[in-house]
């Protein structure tokens, strides 16, 4: 598979960087999505995309399986990615030729583009920090449609992940802290499936009414 871009920061560039995000008035999704209409290629780049176990369930393919693809198309507002799979890390899975709704953060740009006038590094750094946020900081309440996420709750969480990571913060907290995280994203995951299933039950009843 091609080498990817790879970036190396400081607690503090990270902090710097997420607080230019943060900087305006939206929500957490729309401060986003305004930073990667500037920064990230809207068409023609290729990446590597390293499915998640939702996608990888999908496809029936073995988790963890990588894609080579080359982006047609980004959703700023949703910050996904339409794709068209070039090729798979193992030759027995096969994938759909196009996959729609591909999550940025799952996307690494790699360093040779077949486009040479693609600026693959910018947008590879760009969803870099997009993925420390979804994967480090975030939580499931900042994507509320009238959340917006002040600067100083951002100082905050990249203090406690910083006190969880350099050991000023006991383990047994630290896990204790991450447990609590991941079951409140889990919940929220739950609840976006039970509304998904709500909503298709109740077209399908509408349907069926005439």
């Amino acid at each position: 598979m091609p080498a990817v871009f790879t970036f190396t920061r400081s607690d503090s560039e990270i902090l710097q960087e997420l607080l230019r995000v943060f900087s305006g008035r939206g929500t957490a999704r729309e401060q986003w999505s305004l930073q990667a209409e500037l920064l990230v290629e809207p068409v023609g780049w290729d990446a590597l995309w390293k499915l998640s176990k939702k996608f990888c369930r999908k496809f029936e393919a073995r988790f963890p399986c990588i894609a080579y693809v080359s982006v047609t198309s980004v959703d700023f507002e949703t910050l996904t990615a339409c794709v068209d799979v070039l090729s798979v890390q193992h030759e027995a899975v096969s994938l759909p030729e196009m996959v729609e709704d591909v999550p940025l953060i799952e996307l690494w740009p790699t360093v040779k583009q077949r486009e040479m006038c693609v600026n693959a590094a910018t947008t590879a750094e760009f969803i870099d920090l997009l993925r420390f946020y979804y994967n480090d900081i975030w939580m499931p309440w900042d994507d509320q449609d009238d959340k917006v996420l002040l600067p100083n709750t951002i100082e905050d969480r990249m203090s406690l992940w910083s006190d969880m990571h350099n050991g000023s913060i006991p383990h047994y907290v630290a896990r204790a802290i991450t447990l609590f995280r991941n079951s409140a994203i889990n919940a929220h995951e739950k609840l976006k499936e039970l509304d998904s299933s709500l909503c298709e039950s109740g077209l399908a009843d509408e349907d069926g009414k005439y």
